[in-house]
């Protein structure tokens, strides 16, 4: 019995001191801080790529309305190139903590296809054969990669 006892002790006692020991308070604040930053970058660099959909489906949009032409829609698209280009270039720059490192690699894949895009897109309207549903088909894959990466 008293062996039983002295066993359940050294349990409760070892439970006692796993739940008591912890990250020092320097160190808790550092990851939240580095998640915190990460994600105002991601969130400003989802937001630009927003703006440049935007864009793009009003121009699409604009295809199917013949407000615009395939030259016009290629001129759009080359202005989108150029900021994609950047945001490219800034993603790729990023260097996050390593516990980022499968979203960071998910958000550098949706930029890149997202960027691919419009190169796609540009392409179409040089040859002057844009396929007005494939446009919309990649747009609608951009979108939904992106919120696999919001949510």
């Amino acid at each position: 019995m008293k062996k039983k006892l002295v066993m359940v002790s050294l349990v409760l006692f070892s439970l006692l001191l796993t739940a008591c020991g912890g990250t020092p308070p320097e160190e808790e604040g550092a990851a939240p801080k580095a998640k915190t930053e990460y994600q105002n970058k991601i969130k400003g660099a989802i937001d630009n790529s927003n703006k440049l959909l935007a864009v793009y489906n009003k121009s699409v949009d604009q295809l199917y309305t013949e407000d615009l032409s395939n030259e016009e829609f290629g001129n759009m698209m080359r202005t989108n190139i150029e900021k994609s280009n950047e945001m490219v270039r800034s993603i790729d720059e990023m260097t996050p903590d390593p516990a980022f490192f499968e979203i960071h690699q998910a958000v550098i894949s949706l930029m890149n296809n997202q960027h691919q895009m419009f190169l796609d897109a540009v392409e179409m309207a040089n040859e002057d054969k844009i396929e007005k549903d494939n446009l919309r088909k990649e747009y609608l894959s951009i979108k939904t990669e992106q919120q696999k990466i919001i949510n």
